[in-house]
């Protein structure tokens, strides 16, 4: 603290001519415009005329203040006022004002890696000038903590804030360091709108006239993936100076679109992954960004843990709820990591920082070719034998056709979901992937899986979650080490497949929204893992069979029944179930956070609370 107060003192003195200047100009200044607007804000009228002074005031401080910056029209350096948006640069002038005010001591500014939090803070020399000279006259001075990954106390290492002799900004990527570190004020850098996104573009591309029509479409198309981010959008527009052709423009596209091309813009969005530090975090971050989309709701978030649980990612837990509170942690931190973006009650997941993801991964062990239209799977000689997991997700795939019989003998998870148009898969397919774990062709057009399927031994997730047109499953009693069998949705789906009690290892099974109306007499008992049960009838007795549930959907036929299952699950410390009695669709009991349910019998209501 001696050493910067020493610093500080020795550039004052070097100016000081110039900071009386400033002085006196800013406290001019100062007095009469914020004696005006005080004045305003209690409601005091005032003539035009005096109006037009408080313009008048309020421009000559924008002169002199560092926000929003000015450049000529024929220059190509980018100024603050581009790089943030008509919102953020309100809040930013808002923070100056704030900072040559006393009312608040340490300054919050966050928002996502090259989203402009540093730039808003290097200051012109008239503005930093007047800075200098307003906080030499209250004999004060600016400490900026630019990047801080992590909250400290700002009394442990001696920055004496409460004084009021200094004022501290910190910028970060996390809302949580603001909090942690008590900033009394917290300005968000948003990402910039498409009006924004666009002037930025053309002015750092340089172009000389207007761009062609088919140019500008793909121009657009480039500027959608960078969603807003000026660091992003900046470099793209550097790399496309002075290209004209439009098949390069297209080359670029496609480049981006495929995740061909590595981006100055990842090694700063890389910062934050790196930062998460804990390898677990790391990976579940990674797996997010393969499997998820751009906007993630809180069904979503549900997904993802339940996708965590699949790929084995989540431990030190038997219990689901445990494994549930774990993965919420794991999401939690990646959000305060600013990986992730609150947005309307969503977390909004920039596609760059998506980009960022598949470059971390290696192209080697993992194939990502997920939404992106294919009609057919990838050729053969894509399925090498380094091959870990396949993501093929949201295409137009129709068939997994005969003459393909992939030999990735490490392949542990293949996501086919949400191919709607798949209909077909061979015989052949599944020989040579003895491997696989994570089997996913939800909201898939197949009518019956292959008999393939039934010497996957080593699989432990088979998801077929709303597959309408689903009606035939072959044996699964060789599949010992399955634990999770979701058939959600399966409308068509009359039967259990055979060889059900031979699954010991099972702890999810979903069968509600299928044909299935009870599970086989004597499966229930066999299942003695099961954690997680979701069917249309439960028989008399079958809630004893089942020790560990705990989280239950079904329905019931009468109150010791619906007493019996409350009891099971209150043992198990169930957080929720929902249990259906007499005719289903009338008395829905749903329970989340803590156990409560409410059912209905003819006239009488019974409310139990646990």
């Amino acid at each position: 603290m001696t050493s910067l107060k020493r610093k500080l003192e020795e550039l004052i003195r070097s100016h000081q001519a110039d900071m009386n200047k400033l002085k006196s100009k800013w406290m001019r200044i100062e007095e009469q415009y914020w004696s005006v607007v005080q004045a305003i804000r209690e409601g005091i009228s005032f003539p035009p005329e005096k109006v037009a002074e408080v313009e008048g005031l309020s421009k000559e401080l924008e002169q002199i203040l560092p926000v929003p910056g000015r450049s000529s029209k024929t220059s190509h350096l980018v100024t603050i006022e581009e790089l943030l948006g008509k919102d953020t640069r309100r809040k930013v002038k808002e923070m100056f004002y704030t900072m040559l005010r006393n009312e608040f001591f340490i300054l919050g500014v966050y928002g996502m890696g090259g989203v402009g939090k540093t730039a808003i803070l290097r200051t012109r020399r008239e503005g930093a000038g007047l800075l200098y000279g307003h906080l030499n006259a209250k004999k004060a001075c600016i400490l900026i903590l630019d990047g801080l990954w992590k909250p400290f106390e700002v009394k442990d290492v001696g920055i004496p804030v409460e004084t009021g002799k200094l004022k501290l900004i910190v910028t970060t990527r996390s809302p949580d360091v603001c909090r942690m570190m008590l900033c009394q004020k917290q300005i968000k850098i948003e990402l910039l709108d498409m009006e924004d996104s666009w002037r930025l573009f053309l002015k750092k591309l340089c172009f000389a006239g207007e761009l062609p029509r088919e140019v500008e479409q793909i121009a657009r198309s480039l500027l959608d993936r960078c969603c807003g981010l000026p660091l992003g959008i900046i470099e793209i527009a550097t790399r496309m100076r002075g290209v004209k052709k439009e098949r390069e423009w297209r080359d670029m596209l496609g480049n981006l679109e495929e995740s061909r091309m590595e981006l100055d813009v990842f090694k700063r969005l890389q910062l934050s992954y790196l930062n998460l530090g804990d390898e677990q975090v790391q990976q579940c971050f990674l797996h997010s960004m393969l499997c998820s989309g751009n906007l993630l709701s809180e069904a979503d978030r549900e997904y993802l843990i339940e996708s965590f649980i699949e790929e084995g990612l989540l431990g030190g837990s038997a219990t689901r709820q445990g494994l549930y509170d774990q993965g919420n942690d794991i999401l939690d931190k990646i959000e305060g990591a600013g990986l992730l973006d609150p947005e309307k009650g969503h977390r909004y997941l920039h596609p760059l920082t998506r980009d960022m993801a598949l470059h971390v991964v290696r192209s080697t062990t993992h194939m990502v070719k997920a939404y992106m239209g294919l009609k057919e799977i990838p050729e053969e000689v894509f399925w090498t034998d380094r091959l870990e997991k396949v993501f093929l997700q949201g295409n137009k795939i129709e068939e997994m056709p005969y003459n393909v019989s992939p030999n990735c003998p490490k392949l542990t998870r293949l996501s086919l979901y949400d191919n709607s148009t798949l209909g077909d898969i061979h015989e052949s397919f599944f020989r040579h992937l003895k491997g696989l774990a994570v089997l996913d062709l939800g909201r898939t057009g197949i009518t019956k899986l292959p008999d393939s399927i039934s010497q996957l031994e080593s699989l432990e997730a088979l998801l077929l979650q709303s597959c309408f047109a689903l009606r035939f499953i072959p044996y699964v009693g060789k599949l010992g080490s399955l634990r999770k069998l979701d058939l959600k949705g399966c409308e068509s789906l009359e039967e259990v497949p055979e060889g059900m009690e031979m699954l010991a290892n099972l702890r999810y099974l979903a069968l509600d929204g299928t044909e299935i109306e009870t599970l086989p007499e004597g499966v229930s008992g066999k299942l003695v893992n099961l954690q997680y049960l979701a069917i249309r009838k439960l028989r008399a007795g079958e809630e004893v069979k089942l020790p560990k549930v705990e989280e239950l959907h079904c329905s019931v036929s009468n109150v010791e029944m619906f007493n019996a299952c409350v009891g099971s699950l209150e043992r198990n410390s169930s957080q929720r179930y929902r249990l259906v009695m007499g005719a289903p669709e009338n008395f829905s009991l749903w329970c989340g956070g803590r156990l409560r349910g409410l059912y209905s019998l003819i006239v009488a209501t019974i409310s139990l609370r646990v």
